[in-house]
């Protein structure tokens, strides 16, 4: 102020700042394959994790601890969509994965596959954004607090992609972007980070050979609600958006830890005309440009 500025946070339209997509095509280990594939299991993660704790500790409280779904200022946002299996309830984390029978545990405390084999979570994470790696450790020592043993894999972030595309991950760690109303009338692929391999499939289902692997009839009719988005029309795009986001909201395909507090925007007081209600740099609108 002294200095003749004005600062404050600019609206900011990521609804997950740290995201975990858990891979419902995993093969290498089938028995980790299934678990990963178990709705039950990504519903006890899900309410594992202390979204205040992040929130108070990444985002100085600045945050909104909620689950990954579309931004608050889109016509279609739902308050049971952003609080889908976002409570923090340890209790019910561990009798769901008792009920899985993860109930045997080993000497350090950590809990045991129903063959006997350790489980072991791997966590792929890249080190693009500040606070990726330090949330990942804060939903590491979550999740080990019921039990199941967490491992973080830090690589860069081209390798991220690479071992998307070999269906080599457990969970992965990116940002939920492009989930404001301007970019998902326009980008209508919200699926495939958790299911790459059903996505490629999908997207090569004409061929004599598709690529990827085949997904169950669920996940065909939520491609299916998708098919032609671009040419729908508003209501048709909003019948799609309900199917995409209650599926997520029920099946917890991805588990959001809460959105940020915002940018921090900062213009001399002189300078007139200034939208503090604009939206602050982000994929949503440095990825499109139109906004600018």
């Amino acid at each position: 102020d002294s200095g003749g500025y004005d600062a404050w946070m600019g609206v900011d339209l990521w609804t997950s700042a740290t995201q975990f997509s858990v891979n419902h095509c995993y093969e290498a280990d089938m028995e980790m394959g299934d678990l990963l594939r178990n709705v039950q299991f990504r519903r006890a993660l899900s309410v594992a994790v202390d979204r205040d704790e992040i929130n108070e500790v990444i985002f100085l409280g600045y945050g909104r601890p909620v689950q990954m779904t579309v931004t608050p200022d889109s016509k279609w946002y739902k308050e049971e969509w952003a609080q889908a299996y976002a409570q923090f309830d340890p209790d019910q984390a561990n009798e769901w994965l008792d009920e899985l029978g993860l109930d045997k545990r080993d000497a350090e405390g950590f809990r045991l596959m129903p063959s006997g084999a350790p489980l072991n979570l791997v966590v792929d994470v890249a080190n693009n954004i500040g606070f990726w790696i330090p949330t990942t450790e804060i939903v590491k020592e979550q999740w080990e607090a019921v039990g199941v043993r967490t491992i973080i894999n830090v690589v860069e972030s081209g390798l991220i992609w690479e071992r998307l595309g070999g269906n080599e991950q457990h969970v992965w760690v990116w940002v939920r972007d492009a989930m404001s109303q301007f970019i998902i009338n326009g980008r209508p692929d919200q699926n495939w980070w958790w299911a790459q391999q059903w996505s490629n499939w999908w997207n090569s289902r004409d061929e004599d050979e598709p690529a990827g692997l085949e997904p169950p009839d669920d996940i065909k009719a939520l491609y299916e609600a998708q098919q032609g988005w671009l040419h729908f029309d508003e209501d048709q795009v909003f019948e799609a958006v309900q199917v995409i986001f209650d599926d997520q909201a029920e099946n917890v395909r991805c588990i959001g830890t809460g959105a940020p507090g915002g940018q921090p925007c900062i213009t001399n007081k002189n300078l007139g005309n200034v939208d503090r209600e604009s939206h602050a740099d982000s994929y949503d609108t440095g990825g499109t440009q139109n906004n600018w």
